[in-house]
């Protein structure tokens, strides 16, 4: 099926320009998804229109807000299909992406992706976001995480991960707020300035994204060891 129509449509309705080139990647992208997704479980969602809006529109949504600075250095934690890095990396060829993921069969899946859609400027990372915690450790202007866990897991899990004066961007369901009930301090102990929660307007669901800005360094106990901040979280 031919997603280009509608999400030509769905940019432009966003403000956000799209070239040919870049709609035939994403045309191969849903195709190879839908195709690979018969043998490997990648996503629930494998109805072309379905894929446009609920992951690819809805992975864009921060390049309408110009919540992406140029040139940044980028992470994706918890990538699963690629979203949201892989369509940003689309959109955006002056943006370096790391994808991590804990999953080698998920990475796979985007090593064959990439290749397919020739996309140079993203690399892939296996590994459990603790680890990269301490691996890379506040490599990146801008870290993204979508689907993964609740706040109060994933703040601990990727703000070690961003550049003081970087930003985190966690895409979230309508229950954000309720996600940050007694953040603070957890947060200003992780660096953070007090959560940002942007609605996103224009799509066909009512996900909100929650926006940490670094402020200062992570202290090097946090990342705690893998499974403790889901098992204790900080809030």
């Amino acid at each position: 099926m031919d997603i280009t129509p509608l999400l030509f449509s769905g940019c432009q309705s966003l403000d956000i320009p799209i070239t040919p080139e870049q709609l035939n990647k994403f045309q191969l992208y849903c195709d190879f998804l839908i195709e690979y997704n018969q043998n490997v479980n990648l996503t629930a969602v494998t109805y072309p229109p379905e894929i446009v809006k609920k992951h690819f529109l809805d992975s864009l949504y921060p390049l309408s807000q110009g919540l992406i600075p140029p040139n940044s250095s980028c992470a994706d934690v918890g990538t699963g299909a690629g979203f949201p890095g892989v369509p940003l990396a689309i959109m955006r060829p002056d943006l370096e992406f790391t994808l991590i993921d804990a999953q080698k069969k998920r990475l796979t899946f985007l090593q064959q992706l990439l290749e397919r859609i020739e996309l140079k400027n993203c690399s892939l990372m296996h590994a459990r976001a603790e680890d990269a915690g301490r691996s890379v450790r506040e490599n990146f202007s801008c870290v993204l995480t979508r689907a993964v866990a609740r706040m109060s897991v994933l703040s601990e899990l990727c703000l070690p991960l961003v550049l003081p004066g970087g930003t985190l961007i966690c895409y979230k369901g309508p229950d954000a707020q309720n996600e940050l009930s007694g953040c603070q301090s957890a947060l200003k102990l992780l660096g953070s300035a007090p959560p940002q929660i942007i609605d996103c307007l224009g799509l066909e669901n009512s996900h909100k994204l929650i926006i940490l800005r670094k402020i200062s360094h992570t202290p090097p106990t946090y990342p705690r060891k893998a499974g403790i901040p889901a098992k204790n979280p900080l809030f």
